[in-house]
């Protein structure tokens, strides 16, 4: 996705009592473009996070190298959105908390 250079765009992300998400905004006046992106639950036993984009149920599997202390060490992230299949790797250690943020982040952006 090319930006162009007066292109504003802005991402809330906020934990609410019982809600973690925020919108993704683009645009301007009548051309504003907004995302919604929301965690919707986890399963660390199946190494699963669920996202709300834009009101779809969206699954993230989690696959690393290795764990160690709680931690996925380089993990790639894939799920399926529209109708397509997305993954992405981070080279760094994480725990859910810190995958459930970059997804919001990444998988929010790739939807917008």
């Amino acid at each position: 996705m090319r930006i162009a250079e007066s292109q504003k765009i802005s991402t809330i992300i906020t934990k609410e009592p019982k809600s973690l998400g925020g919108t993704i905004e683009s645009g301007e006046g009548s051309f504003l473009k907004k995302t919604s992106v929301f965690f919707a639950g986890a399963d660390m036993p199946s190494k699963t996070f669920k996202l709300k984009i834009n009101g779809e149920e969206v699954v993230v599997s989690i696959s690393a190298e290795k764990e160690q202390k709680g931690h996925f060490v380089n993990p790639t992230y894939s799920a399926v959105l529209g109708g397509k299949k997305v993954s992405y790797r981070i080279e760094a250690e994480g725990c859910m908390g810190y995958s459930i943020q970059m997804g919001m982040l990444i998988l929010g952006a790739y939807a917008h």
